[in-house]
């Protein structure tokens, strides 16, 4: 679970790392695909469709 968190925290925290660039920092090298697989199999989504729920969850937030 933590592991999870921590990936989930990088993609967000990292606006404009590449998902290539999240993957090695989580340790998955330079497999960006697997990594994007793994992801949506415990997530349900791409890497990119969590980010863009992210942002989308904090415009909210912000707009109040």
């Amino acid at each position: 679970m933590g592991s999870e968190m921590c990936i989930r925290d990088s993609i967000i925290e990292g606006k404009k790392d590449r998902i290539y660039e999240v993957a090695e920092k989580v340790g998955y090298g330079s497999n960006s695909q697997y990594f994007s697989q793994v992801f949506k199999k415990y997530t349900g989504v791409s890497p990119l469709e969590y980010r863009e729920f992210a942002r989308l969850a904090r415009e909210k937030n912000e707009a109040g």
